[in-house]
């Protein structure tokens, strides 16, 4: 089996978005997560919005399904790595630890992915499978690197965790799918993993930033890709979701 051979983080976009708790006083909610994730994870929550004007969103569903190109990922992969283990405990013995959903996480846990390419109209999904069907056939499965956590200015109350895919043709392998699909090189690609129930006081923020900062810059684990799916959802947290169109390598 050869070597994968990995770009560096610093050629994605994770950097640039990330959330500066430095000198944050507390950690609030944006009003992107209020509408979309929170009624989810924590229903009537006060800070929770049920629609807004111009929004599909209705307690944090939506009526028409939205499709992505997607990298499912075993929960027991990451478990079984030792850095990740060792992270997921940080942050189950933090201060903020009590405020992240556990029921969510449990429900979720056999739906984690990362997003390749969102947004996808569902009658273009049988033709983009067949292209990226093409594209793959006769490549081995690729690995990605699980990074160390990522909160962002967006969707401000969800932990994720970036990744890294390996070189494929010397160019990371969820770009060259993208370009498969006619859609830009995002450069941010993760994993949706944590969500907090409530907003966090300055000494819970404080701890949150220790242990991101503790973790950002390590490999959490590697990870095998060898499946993907077109998903539909009906909502951000993929409780809905469902494979439309499964694609082996």
């Amino acid at each position: 089996m050869r070597d994968p051979e990995y770009p560096d983080p610093s050629e994605f976009r994770y950097d640039e978005s990330r959330l500066n708790l430095a000198h944050a006083s507390s950690l609030t909610f944006d009003e992107n997560y209020r509408l979309a994730q929170l009624p989810l994870v924590s229903p009537g929550h006060p800070l929770a919005i049920d629609h807004l004007p111009g929004q599909d969103y209705q307690s944090g569903r939506y009526e028409q399904a939205r499709h992505s190109l997607v990298a499912p990922v075993s929960a027991s992969d990451l478990e079984s790595a030792g850095p990740y283990v060792a992270f997921a405990r940080d942050v189950a013995t933090s201060s903020f630890g009590g405020k992240i959903s556990e029921e969510l996480a449990k429900l979720r846990s056999d739906r984690l992915h990362v997003t390749i390419a969102g947004g996808l109209r569902a009658q273009d999904i049988l033709r983009q499978a067949e292209d990226v069907k093409k594209f793959l056939r006769g490549r081995e499965a690729f690995n990605i690197r699980v990074l160390g956590p990522f909160l962002g200015s967006k969707n401000r109350g969800r932990i994720y965790l970036p990744v890294v895919p390996e070189r494929i043709l010397g160019e990371q392998a969820f770009g060259l799918l993208q370009k498969v699909l006619g859609l830009p090189v995002s450069g941010f690609y993760a994993i949706g993993l944590l969500n907090f129930n409530d907003e966090l006081d300055q000494s819970q923020t404080r701890d949150l930033h220790r242990v991101m900062e503790k973790w950002r810059h390590k490999i959490l684990a590697e990870v095998r890709v060898s499946h993907l799916q077109m998903m539909a959802t009906n909502d951000d947290l993929a409780l809905s979701g469902r494979s439309v169109i499964d694609i082996f390598l």
